[in-house]
């Protein structure tokens, strides 16, 4: 045994050799009688003998590695590892259209409708008039019809909380809706921004619906005077009861309202230059704070040389950066 052992290693390797060995040692099992057997049924021994042989230790196979790796280690069947099974596990993923965090709140929102948690709903008939301006800084500049309203705001997650400041005092036009909406601030604890929409969730389950207000442009609206520098260093809002204007045109050309005349004139942009007049106005006669303001008005346009959007409105300023005129559109 001992040289047919030194054979093995010389030709196949000592790891192989001790496989192979102890295969050749092992005790052979006894055939089966052909005789005894029934089809498709195992054959059965026919003496003690054959019940011994069948019982004989079987064949081990030694792992190469087992044996290479540790010559004294105990012999152990090679066992074959159960496949692993890969699970395919769904992870939810966020939604790309929502959206929330204070930079997804920045900028101006005009007011579209409200639906009460009674079922109710207010639909804006002019939402130009009713805007909400969120600033980096958590400040916040609101259109409220004819009054302009102040405040500030905080966000943590999903939720908002508005803090309503300062407000102007004029009285709207009968059909203002300027209540309903500064009811709905009042009342904000939530929001979410998908897309250019945004959805401010109300206490008691109420939701206010929003959408984002297009990028101002110089030419094309009839902008609304809201206030104007009175030539005293001073900027004061509009009387009540009249609403002057002022509509640029494409081809250079300034017109609108003085309160009481009308008015027209040549003006130039670039970038954001302005140069305004001469202006003139028809004639006709009004009362004399009225012709006043108008005059004071007209006066403010040729003075300016720049402008500017501020929350939507148009800010027109002198060389100094003095407030001559601010619009809303």
């Amino acid at each position: 045994m001992q040289t047919l052992a030194m054979l093995l290693r010389r030709r196949i390797g000592g790891a192989a050799a001790a496989t192979l060995l102890i295969a050749a040692c092992a005790t052979p099992a006894a055939p089966a009688s052909p005789t005894s057997a029934a089809p498709n049924q195992p054959a059965a021994s026919s003496s003690p003998a054959a019940a011994s042989a069948s019982q004989a230790t079987p064949v081990v196979a030694v792992t190469v590695a087992s044996v290479a790796a540790s010559p004294s280690a105990s012999v152990k069947p090679a066992v074959s590892p159960a496949p692993s099974v890969a699970a395919a596990v769904a992870l939810p993923s966020p939604s790309s259209a929502a959206r929330t965090g204070a930079a997804s709140l920045v900028g101006t929102w005009q007011w579209q409708s409200t639906q009460a948690s009674n079922g109710s709903s207010t639909v804006v008939a002019d939402p130009t008039r009713y805007t909400i301006n969120f600033q980096a800084d958590n400040s916040l500049q609101i259109r409220a019809d004819c009054n302009q309203v102040g405040g500030t705001y905080s966000v943590s997650g999903s939720s908002l909380m508005l803090q309503l400041g300062p407000s102007t005092l004029a009285a709207c036009p009968p059909d203002s809706q300027v209540d309903q909406f500064l009811a709905g601030l009042g009342q904000v604890t939530s929001y979410t921004v998908t897309g250019n929409n945004l959805e401010l969730g109300l206490q008691g389950g109420g939701r206010m619906q929003l959408s984002a207000m297009a990028a101002p442009t110089l030419v094309g609206p009839s902008w609304q005077l809201l206030a104007y520098n009175n030539g005293r260093n001073a900027v004061q809002s509009v009387m009540i009861g009249t609403q002057p204007t002022a509509t640029f045109g494409a081809e250079g050309q300034l017109s609108g309202s003085g309160g009481c005349n009308n008015f027209s004139g040549p003006y130039q942009s670039s970038a954001n230059t302005l140069s305004i007049g001469p202006l003139a106005s028809t004639m006709m006669a009004c009362e004399q704070p009225v012709m006043d303001q108008e005059t004071a008005y007209l006066a403010a346009l040729e003075r300016s040389t720049t402008y500017r959007f501020d929350n939507g409105r148009l800010v027109l300023a002198d060389a100094s950066g003095a407030t001559q005129a601010e619009f809303n559109p």
